[in-house]
């Protein structure tokens, strides 16, 4: 895991022991993990032109403008003809967006699948899927370089709102509008999506259907990978981590699989065994059911 750690941390930073060997650059494909591959491959192509596309995005203020402050058919029509391309640009990335969310419980599932024991070790799970867990990074590098250009272009909910505003009028004035770009259920659920600032690392978030369980196990498997990969960790008096409150949460929440979490927090992380680690922290770790 050393590999993996080196590209996350600043290199002023001295680097973390090699717990584990994953290597992002020319990561080692398994047998296991070619399937879940084939499909990641397939999408993860399409993401240069996703960002390309997002980065030419230009917006149809002026027409938009004109067709609100002087509405006649001639506005109008300009209006509508610049707003559908764009809305079909709009189409594509949301599009991607839910490719992405239907492959992203798969590529988790690999990091926190159980081992015949019954426990979770994602240290052991990263090292047999170093290509899933570089795919996995690959979307997170994605959604950042996405969220970005689309907070810096304030036009693409502009000339949605207009899209869905002119369709809505259409309607109800009992009109038709022929070879709609989208759909009136995609046009919600694509309103929702572009309204968050960060809109595609909210899906990523939110990728959503997921059991408790599951949930559980990806937080802790998180922490795990944070704790080495953060110079100070999650169990120090200066770690910037409220780990009680993670501790708590599956305490709470884990049922019977409560104390194999723990026991993750315990024996898989860097620094649990650190002299500095507060004795309420150690205390609440060691008594299950403690919240």
């Amino acid at each position: 895991m050393g590999q993996l750690l080196a590209l996350l941390r600043p290199s002023s930073e001295p680097a973390l022991p090699p717990v584990a060997s994953v290597n992002l650059l020319d990561p080692v494909v398994s047998e296991a993990e070619q399937q879940l591959l084939n499909s990641v491959k397939a999408i993860l192509t399409k993401s240069p032109a996703i960002l390309s596309l997002l980065k030419q995005y230009q917006g149809c203020d002026e027409q938009i403008r004109a067709a609100i402050s002087q509405p006649n058919p001639q506005n109008d029509s300009a209006a509508w003809d610049a707003v559908v391309p764009c809305v079909i640009k709009l189409r594509e990335c949301y599009e991607y967006a839910t490719q992405v969310e239907q492959l992203l419980p798969a590529i988790l599932a690999t990091f926190c699948a159980t081992g015949p024991d019954g426990s979770v070790n994602v240290q052991s799970n990263l090292e047999t899927h170093q290509a899933t867990a570089k795919a996995f990074a690959d979307f997170l590098s994605f959604s950042w370089e996405f969220d970005e250009l689309k907070m810096s272009k304030p036009a693409i909910q502009n000339d949605f709102s207009y899209y869905r505003r002119t369709v809505s009028r259409t309607k109800n004035a009992g009109g038709q509008q022929s070879q709609l770009p989208v759909t009136e259920e995609v046009s919600g659920k694509m309103s929702l999506f572009f309204a968050y600032p960060s809109p595609f690392l909210k899906m990523m978030t939110d990728s959503s259907s997921v059991s408790a369980l599951f949930a559980l196990r990806t937080m802790t498997g998180c922490l795990i990978m944070y704790d080495f990969i953060h110079p100070v960790g999650l169990f120090p008096k200066a770690s910037e981590v409220n780990i009680r409150m993670f501790i708590k949460t599956i305490q709470s929440h884990g049922g019977s699989a409560s104390n194999t979490l723990l026991n993750n927090l315990r024996y898989a992380t860097k620094t649990y065994s650190s002299p500095d680690v507060p004795k309420t922290t150690k205390a609440l770790l060691e008594t299950p059911g403690a919240a």
